[in-house]
């Protein structure tokens, strides 16, 4: 028996000695549905049916789900079979991690593993430089990586999508042919999608191969792998670069230009703006992210009132600077009256402050809904005249 084989047996024993810790943490951290998963078949199968199949049938959809027996039989890994994948998106279109799976499916360019191995450390360091604990898995011993970023809690797929889409965008710099896939493929899904799903680590659904993880300097395999993993807690997704966010508001919001306090029930830009203000917090924000909101309330009006909503939300900060905030929002009024425009919206606004857990539309919504209520009652409480004229009537009846 050789050393390969020798190293190879006790790493496959170490993985099946933890499936229970492995299955908690990938049920805590990235489960985003458990109406459905992707499930590898065995060899005899695949020719006819590809690698892997969405299970239950649908049939079985609503009755049978995934379970921590289904999560611990994947890590223990004893057959190909067991092998499963998750899907990278909720029903409600939230996302729970990031992939970005680097590719090596054989070929003839003998120089593609090592140009996979450097992207995906240099992009493993552009995610540990902006605060995130990034999991860099070899996925295959061939050349074939996957980069995981993993959330503390759910983040809108949109977001989440667009930023896996601006990690990868210099790929052609850093020597790479072809764009990485990233998890989620898309922005959001329809009510009756599933989305795609990316195999969990552990055991190679095909190659006798189990998952190492890149440790800073060299590579971790077995129980060092397998601690590795179990210490990702999740990041903070306001670790999420300014740059990196999608164009639009993730909430499918139609945001109308200047509206007015005399719209009726509808909130004037400038309330809207406000109140995304208020949730939005400001400590010692990014200097882009404080441009960005200036930009913002610029563009809703670049009269006194939206400044001073500004710069209130500006002093939360210890870097504040009067003089600063006075030259930029005057460079605001340049940029417009240059014909470029700004950026940054009321839609940039309401996207951050909704980053924050604060659906502006919503609470307007509540609001309404309170005051109906209210008039509601109002309307149909009798009066006192009307209740002594009941008890006259009753009286003399």
């Amino acid at each position: 028996m050789t050393t390969a084989t020798i190293d190879h047996a006790t790493i496959a024993a170490v993985w099946r000695a933890r499936p229970t810790d492995l299955s908690r943490w990938a049920w805590g951290h990235l489960v985003n549905r458990d109406d459905v998963w992707v499930a590898y078949l065995p060899f005899h199968r695949r020719r006819r049916h590809g690698n892997s199949i969405t299970v239950p049938s649908k049939e079985q959809r609503g009755i049978v789900t995934l379970t921590g027996d289904v999560l611990r039989r994947h890590f223990h890994g004893l057959h190909e079979y067991d092998i499963i994948g998750l899907h990278s998106t909720s029903p409600t279109n939230t996302s729970r991690w990031l992939r970005i799976d680097i590719d090596c499916h054989g070929g003839d360019d003998a120089t593609l593993p090592e140009r996979n191995r450097a992207a995906a450390i240099f992009w493993h360091d552009k995610l540990v430089s902006l605060g995130f604990t990034p999991l860099l898995i070899d996925s295959n011993g061939r050349g074939g990586f996957q980069l995981d970023t993993i959330f503390g809690r759910p983040v809108a797929t949109p977001i989440v999508y667009s930023f896996g889409q601006w990690l990868v965008s210099d790929y052609r710099k850093i020597g790479l042919t072809e764009c990485p896939e990233s998890f989620p493929k898309q922005p959001r899904i329809g009510p009756d999608e599933y989305g795609n799903a990316a195999r969990l680590p552990g055991r190679h659904h095909t190659y006798d191969h189990w998952s190492r993880v890149w440790g800073g300097d060299h590579w971790l395999d077995g129980a060092d792998a397998i601690d590795s993993i179990l210490s990702t807690a999740g990041d903070d997704p306001n670790l999420i670069p300014f740059a990196a966010m999608p164009d639009e508001p993730p909430a499918a919001v139609r945001i109308h230009p200047q509206r007015t306090a005399d719209s009726g029930d509808r909130l004037s830009d400038e309330e809207i703006a406000c109140r995304c203000l208020s949730h939005i917090p400001n400590a010692d924000a990014h200097y882009d992210v404080w441009l960005a909101i200036g930009a913002a309330c610029h563009s809703v009006n670049s009269g006194r009132g939206m400044y001073e909503a500004w710069c209130s939300w500006s002093r939360s900060s210890g870097k504040h600077d009067d003089r600063r905030n006075v030259r930029t929002w005057q460079s605001f009024r340049r940029s417009s009256s240059g014909g470029g425009g700004n950026v940054a919206t009321l839609g940039t606004l309401v996207h951050l402050a909704g980053r924050h857990g604060f659906d502006v539309f919503a609470e307007r919504r509540k609001e309404l809904r309170e005051k109906y209520e209210r008039d509601r009652r109002e309307a149909h409480r009798p009066t006192r005249r009307h209740r002594r004229g009941v008890i006259l009537t009753t009286e003399a009846a």
